[in-house]
């Protein structure tokens, strides 16, 4: 009984807070998850990590060469986790960034990671 009332107030405060809440619940869930930890990496960058949410994300991956030209983070590895990250900016409104997060072997390769970011 006490499970499926925790089951049941998770689902209604999911519903009615607002986006940074409901990904932080979402995050809770899919802690693992590549779109996950690539979010861990970049967290510390942002201005206000406490309201960034995930919009999207996806894997990409390197099929030719001219996929470098679209996504330069493919040069250094062949697949990589695409975030678009909403999050407040020091004048108090969200702003949307794009951050990558190469992968070797299914996982997110922190170094790798980190020597992108440096690039940025």
């Amino acid at each position: 009984m006490l499970l499926v009332f925790g089951a049941v107030l998770f689902v209604v405060a999911a519903l009615l807070s607002p986006p940074y809440i409901t990904d932080k619940l979402k995050g809770v869930i899919v802690y693992g998850s590549p779109e996950r930890t690539c979010y861990r990496e970049w967290k510390d960058r942002l201005k206000d990590p406490w309201t960034a949410y995930i919009e999207s994300s996806r894997i990409i991956v390197r099929t030719d060469t001219t996929s470098t030209l679209i996504y330069p983070v493919l040069e250094t590895a062949s697949e990589a986790v695409e975030l678009i990250v909403r999050a407040k900016n020091e004048f108090g409104a969200y702003a949307k960034e794009e951050l990558y997060c190469p992968m070797k072997d299914g996982t997110v390769d922190h170094h790798l990671t980190f020597m992108w970011r440096i690039r940025q």
